[in-house]
């Protein structure tokens, strides 16, 4: 008999064994207000997480609780196998090392929030272990102007899906895609209805710390990024017609992420190597120096800066 389930937590998970209990009690120490199911899809771990995963299921005796193990493969694989097995009637992706609210599933009661295709919500970031918490932006709902030049579309974990709505418009991640996949994903959704609720309630988290802010910065993985900008980013333009989107402003945000990717390069030489085997001269219409003063050296400065204020301020 299938499960008469209202919600699914959908929660890839990879090397995650300190931060997943977190995680899990935070869906758990909710209110159960209806009946939900949490899918964590392992993406071949090599430390405790599944094993921790599968303790904290018999010992708390979670039936709810369903681990899929599979390959390395990313994250966009895992959340679409979580899409494949969901029972429940809407979805919500979570990431391994965030929590929800205390309050989250009572105030999806309490805003109707199964009533839509997708519903919009707002999130915190709190930086450990100093405890800043941070909110995020307030939502604009104008959705033109969000997808254009800001990143409050950029996470999947801020809202609610249908999940017969997903399946009916074959939405699905772009598997080969590791750059601005969520972005596409979001920009492919929100076209496809206008049957969706924007709330400025605060039901997610981002917990910040120092193992999360690391970034892989290889350069194949830069050049990876790059080409990613342009298969995602790019996409803007096929929908023109649906949003109304100005020309100017998507060859705006394309460049700003291109920038985003650069400044993430933090050797010297990196960069030199980077700037000679891509186009972003090109893309960006400046010459190698222009580039160089402008992202590395600036940015460079900006980390210098910031070091020097956590000592000032430790």
């Amino acid at each position: 008999m299938k499960n008469n389930y209202k919600l699914s937590f959908i929660i890839p998970m990879y090397n995650s064994s300190k931060t997943i209990i977190r995680t899990l009690d935070s869906i758990y120490f909710n209110k159960e207000c209806f009946n939900y199911e949490i899918i964590v899809i392992d993406d071949g771990s090599t430390d405790e997480s599944v094993n921790l995963v599968s303790e904290y299921k018999q010992n708390k005796e979670k039936n709810n609780l369903i681990i899929i193990k599979k390959d390395n493969g990313g994250v966009s694989t895992a959340r679409n196998i979580g899409i494949e097995n969901a029972s429940g009637e809407y979805i919500w992706f979570v990431d391994s090392d965030d929590i929800i609210e205390k309050n989250a599933l009572y105030v999806l009661e309490e805003e109707k929030a199964f009533d839509y295709d997708i519903f919009k919500f707002n999130y915190k970031i709190e930086k450990i272990p100093k405890l800043l918490i941070v909110k995020g932006p307030k939502i604009q709902k104008d959705l033109k102007n969000s997808f254009e030049k800001d990143y409050t579309f950029n996470s999947p974990c801020t809202q609610l899906f249908n999940c017969e709505f997903l399946k009916k418009n074959k939405i699905k991640y772009h598997e080969q895609l590791s750059y601005g996949e969520d972005f596409l994903f979001n920009l492919e959704a929100y076209s496809k209805t206008k049957n969706i609720k924007i709330t400025n309630d605060y039901l997610y988290v981002y917990k910040k710390t120092k193992s999360s802010l690391t970034r892989d910065i290889s350069i194949n993985r830069i050049i990876s990024k790059l080409d990613n900008v342009k298969n995602s980013y790019g996409k803007l333009y096929d929908y023109q017609k649906v949003f109304e989107f100005e020309k100017e402003k998507i060859e705006l945000r394309i460049k700003n992420e291109i920038i985003s990717v650069l400044r993430s390069i933090e050797n010297e030489n990196d960069f030199w190597r980077v700037i000679e085997e891509t186009n972003v001269c090109k893309e960006l219409n400046q010459t190698r120096e222009e580039l160089y003063n402008d992202i590395y050296k600036k940015n460079q400065l900006k980390r210098r800066l910031k070091r020097i204020m956590r000592v000032i301020f430790k």
